[in-house]
């Protein structure tokens, strides 16, 4: 016995893309539906901003720590990956005696040139994972630092 697979019914694939498809669209034409009985809107749909109050300290400076870090994160890997390749073209080419054009660093180098292997990549993550994790963490104690000298 042979077991197929039947595709389903064309007209319950048709209704699920339009679900999907309409379904975000109708949650603002129903929040304006809903009114005064009189055919205008509430106004109430706005949301009202967080008091400073409603979240504890540690949590805005966590949030604070994230936004720094993820966005130091790319900037630090181009001053990781740039120093690193300065690094490497300077060891190889004191190692050999002469300048190795080979190993000069970014778009100096030729096509040809030696690429990074996976620990490498890895390292130059991680580096770069812990510059901007550091950039956060020295922006966190400058703030409670800031904070504590406020009268």
């Amino acid at each position: 016995m042979t077991w197929t697979r039947r595709s389903p019914p064309v007209p319950i694939v048709a209704v699920l893309v339009l679900v999907v498809l309409a379904g975000p669209a109708a949650g603002p034409l129903a929040a304006q539906a809903q009114g005064d009985g009189q055919g205008r809107g509430t106004d109430t749909l706005e949301p009202e901003p967080y008091r400073p109050e409603e979240f504890p300290q540690w949590t805005r400076d966590l949030r604070r720590g994230e936004i720094i870090a993820l966005g130091a994160f790319p900037v630090a890997m181009i001053l990781s990956g740039l120093s690193y390749q300065v690094g490497r073209f300077t060891y190889h080419s004191i190692a050999a005696g002469s300048p190795q054009p080979e190993y000069a660093p970014g778009f100096l180098s030729p096509d040809s040139g030696p690429r990074y292997t996976g620990d490498e990549r890895v390292g130059l993550i991680v580096s770069g994972a812990i510059i901007s994790l550091g950039i956060a963490v020295a922006d966190y104690l400058l703030g409670r630092r800031e904070r504590t000298a406020e009268p």
